[in-house]
């Protein structure tokens, strides 16, 4: 009935004569949306004077828009197929009423969580705004905002970034906008940026958009500037500000019809202050005044928030029944009551009917946290399985690694909480088995998502059009760090990219939960012990898991600095390093030795437990700073007097170590087909000249400072070329290739022809922009060559598909740690192009060393060696020089990834070595069968 209504008026419209009153009427309903006033918008269309086609459209569109408003979802929708039939029956259709109205019911689809919908309606827009049909700049700019609300939803935070940063660039450039268009393009991009957790940038765009509410001249506009500002000073633990801002907002307040509402918003708000600063009671009196105005008012669309904040204020104040209590309201207003059911006293919500799922999963996260401190083990659990069950879809929606990293940062927490409650119950006895597996199982969900996901992607059906715009991209990132005027161009690209990844047919790894019985097989075929970490804010756990299937787990108390601990220790072995004989002042080697072991015993102390029984073989999975840590060189004891560190027991001397990403990482290079891989030669080497003069961590200042057309080359590496020359004579069928042969273009060209890569090389790790990361090839010149450089965001486009990649170059396994994803180092680049297995460096190495060490390696290699030993092989012999015995020359090298033998073809010194010796022996015979008939 109230669409034929609505058709009827539509007729009655169409059908009437122009009136005088249209110009104030028109003026009228603009200026009460303006004014948030919606019930007066629909009052006043209800009985409209007489109008032209064109604005009976603009008056039939703002009513719709109205009722979206007010979300009356149904309501709008029929109110904006009413305007499309008043469009459609005009005689010159303006194309910009058309993308008015179809922004709107992209809109509607949005409200209503039809994401995927929405997103195709703001993308034919765009592409509608492309052709220049439509011309309207300022729905052209909501359009962008929109689009990047729906890729948040839909788990693309990294394109919803770009996107509301393009519609920033596109309001700085535009001319004709209203000082509202241009504050609402600063409004929606701020609020993206604080949901996704980018709040250094979403701040400055804060600010900004706090000048632009002035321009405006209402108040409006200034509090909710300053309400969203308030929130990122809160995200960024700037508490005062945060509470300054609140305070001047209810301030303002003056009554009228929405004066509750805003009431409602602060209260809220500075609740959450006083949260943060323990001002418990205070906030819980404020969040309740809150409360009571939402019920007066209806205000249901501020209830999930309002409930949410009085369950976390309640647990921190000890009141855990009023904490579910309130836990529950939240969820009440999070579906509709017919899909929520209740158990325990707890209501459940079913996963496919979120439309909020941050807040959800939120909600059931401090839910958990009540309940846990309830000893309510099993319903913790079952919250925290509903939160993973969350994760899981916005995991399948999102493609792009960057959003992958934002959502593994946003979901940590629920895999924190899920690992502490499985080390209580294991604590407890109570099977304890079982919950060290399920920890396990749950930690290595938080762990390298996004690299598993690259792992076994195909990178060989692509299309050459998005090859190109991959590698486009992948220059833009980098250029962006000096230059962030590129960044719109950078959005927009991505923004291409994302469409195609969403269309795209080709099959990627497919990420499921780990089975028991496919860990057991992974580590009894590496006939490995598994010790794997996990590090909370305010706990350090570590999971053993025996080739055997006993799994324990243990609370190693708390990080403690953790991370400055390990770096500390990392300083005094550069610090207390020499060759032969330390030539520094006795007395400063011996506080250097000192530190080395005290800080070195500390560390290991803590993360080996005395009564850990393992095996010969050791698979190390990692978390946070612990990727930077040199297990085998943590000492066992300590001694007294000067340091002989030829003679040290180290943990690394009875065990053969390599280290994972995370088992899912490790069973999809396990798993991953090799069996039709074109290797035409076992090993491709590569030794690049080297003709400047700078040393590597030189090149990255000159590296991030914009315009530099000429940046000083590269110092030339004394032993690369006769590193990788000596490896032919170990290795048969090997390709050399040495100073100017040494090019990126030859390298990309062996990539999946060669079981082995090895880059005797300069390398850099950029621990501020991982994009600048780089192995460095042919540099001939005093002048850097960047097109000779292979960078960290390059490799993952690329189909590396070797056995092993050696990176004989300076901290290659290093860079930043993403939280929730793994370190992201050359290294794990290398291994998300398809690298079975990768070694790498923690530190700058020493030429000659790593020259006798890869040789070593190499020589236990072709006697079928698996890769773990070979290079404790080769460890093991520095460790036995007079120069190299010290920890700085051996500990940092690392492998990752696959530990089993390469099948290799013996060298050319091995064959030569026969026949000289047949040689020998024929020429023996025949001196004996001469002599003897002489005699």
């Amino acid at each position: 009935m109230r669409l034929l209504s609505l058709i009827t008026l539509l007729i009655f419209l169409i059908t009437s004569s122009l009136s005088g009153q249209a110009t104030e009427f028109l003026e009228q309903i603009s200026q009460a949306y303006q004014n948030s006033e919606y019930p007066r918008v629909l009052e006043l269309t209800e009985q409209p004077p007489e109008l032209e086609e064109g604005q009976l459209v603009e008056v039939l569109l703002t009513r719709a828009m109205s009722y979206e408003r007010m979300f009356r979802g149904e309501e709008a929708w029929e109110a904006g197929q009413v305007a499309l039939k008043a469009w459609e029956a005009t005689e010159a259709r303006n194309m910009n009423d058309y993308a008015g109205i179809q922004l709107l019911l992209g809109r509607i689809h949005f409200i209503e969580g039809a994401y995927k919908k929405a997103e195709a309606k703001y993308s034919d827009l765009i592409e509608l705004f492309k052709t220049e049909t439509a011309t309207d700049t300022s729905i052209w700019l909501l359009t962008l905002a929109d689009m990047a609300k729906s890729q948040y939803a839909l788990s693309e935070s990294q394109s919803a970034i770009e996107t509301s940063l393009i519609a920033v660039e596109l309001a700085d450039k535009t001319k004709n906008l209203t000082p509202f268009q241009y504050w609402q393009v600063y409004f929606y991009a701020t609020d993206t940026h604080r949901k996704a957790a980018k709040y250094e940038r979403g701040l400055s765009l804060a600010n900004r958009m706090v000048q632009l509410a002035k321009l405006t001249d209402k108040s409006l506009y200034a509090d909710a500037s300053q309400n969203t500002r308030s929130l990122i000073y809160g995200s960024l633990g700037r508490y005062e500000d945060q509470e300054a801002d609140i305070l001047a907002i209810i301030s303002r307040i003056k009554e009228g019809p929405r004066a509750d509402y805003y009431r409602v918003l602060n209260y809220h708000n500075l609740a959450g202050v006083y949260k943060n600063q323990e001002r418990y009671e205070e906030g819980l009196k404020l969040e309740l005044r809150a409360i009571k105005l939402i019920e007066l008012r209806d205000y249901e669309r501020l209830r999930l928030h309002a409930h949410l904040r009085l369950g976390s204020l309640y647990n921190e104040n000890g009141e855990y029944d009023l904490a579910i209590a309130a836990f529950n309201e939240a969820l009440k207003s999070s579906a509709r009551a017919d899909l929520l059911t209740e158990q325990d006293g707890l209501l459940q919500v079913a996963v496919d009917s979120l439309q909020q799922p941050d807040l959800i999963r939120y909600t059931l996260t401090e839910r958990a946290k009540v309940l846990y401190k309830m000893s309510r083990y099993e319903d913790a659990e079952n919250d925290l399985e509903t939160c993973l069950a969350i994760i899981e879809v916005e995991r399948q929606r999102a493609k792009l690694s960057g959003s992958q990293y934002l959502l593994s940062n946003k979901a940590r927490p629920v895999y924190d909480n899920f690992v502490k409650l499985y080390s209580t119950q294991a604590a407890a006895n109570i099977n304890e088995d079982a919950f060290a597996w399920r920890a396990l199982q749950t930690s290595d969900q938080g762990k390298a998502y996004s690299l598993a996901a690259q792992v076994g992607k195909d990178r060989y059906n692509v299309t050459e059009a998005e090859r190109q715009l991959r590698y486009r991209i992948a220059e833009l990132e980098r250029q962006a760090v000096g230059d962030t005027t590129l960044r719109t161009e950078l959005a927009e690209l991505r923004l291409e990219l994302q469409q195609i990844e969403s269309t795209s047919e080709r099959k990627g790894t497919t990420l499921t939960n780990l089975k028991r019985s496919e860990v057991e097989m992974l580590l009894k075929d590496m006939s490995a012990d598994l010790l794997a970490y996990h590090l909370n804010a305010d706990s350090l756990y570590l999971i053993h898991y025996t080739p055997e299937g006993q799994v324990d787990m243990y609370n190693l108390g708390t990080p403690n600095q953790l991370g400055e601990r390990i770096n500390d220790w990392r300083n005094s072995i550069q610090q207390s390093a020499y060759r032969e004989v330390s030539t520094i002042d006795a007395g400063l080697q011996a506080t250097y030795d000192e530190r080395f072991l005290k800080q070195g015993l500390s560390l290991r102390r803590q993360l080996i437990p005395d009564d850990l029984k393992l095996g010969k073989h050791v698979l190390i999975i990692p978390d946070g700073s612990l990727h930077y840590l040199p297990f085998a060189a943590l000492p066992l004891d300590s001694v007294a007097g000067p340091v002989d560190y030829a003679s040290l027991a180290y943990f690394g001397d009875g065990h053969d170590i390599s280290y994972g990403y995370s088992l899912a990482v490790l069973l999809a290079l396990h798993t991953a087909d090799r069996a039709n891989q074109d290797y035409k030669a076992d090993l491709a080497a590569f030794a690049p000249r080297f003709g400047g003069s700078e040393e590597i961590l030189a090149v990255n200042e000159f590296q991030e400072r914009s315009g530099d057309k000429a940046i000083p080359g590269l110092r030339p590496l004394a032993h690369n070329g006769e590193e990788v020359s000596n490896l032919a004579d170990q290795v048969n069928n090997t390709l050399i290739f040495v100073d100017e042969e040494a090019t990126k273009e030859r390298f990309i060209e062996q990539l999946g022809h060669s079981k082995i890569l090895h880059l005797a090389t300069h390398g850099l790790s950029d621990h501020e922009n991982q994009q600048l990361s780089y192995v460095a090839f042919n540099q001939s010149s005093d002048i850097l060559d960047k097109a000779e450089l292979l960078y960290f965001n390059e490799l993952p486009n690329l189909p590396v598909a070797a056995e092993m990649v050696v990176l004989s170059a300076c901290e290659t396994s290093l860079g930043p740690v993403a939280t929730g994803e793994s370190v992201l180092s050359m290294a794990s680049a290398f291994t998300a192009g398809g690298a079975r297995s990768t070694v790498t460096t923690l530190w700058q190495v020493e030429d000659r060393a790593m020259q006798q060490m890869m040789g070593e390696m190499y020589a236990a290699l072709v006697t079928g060696a698996d890769r773990r030993e070979a290079l404790q092989t080769a460890s093991q012999s520095l460790r036995n020089s007079s120069a190299y015995a010290h920890p700085k020359y051996w500990a940092g090298v690392h492998l990752h990834g696959q530990s089993g033998p390469i099948a290799l073809k013996t060298g050319n010194f091995f064959h030569w070595s026969l026949i000289a010796g047949f040689l020998a022996a024929l020429a023996g015979g025949l001196y004996l069968l001469f002599f003897r008939k002489g005699t």
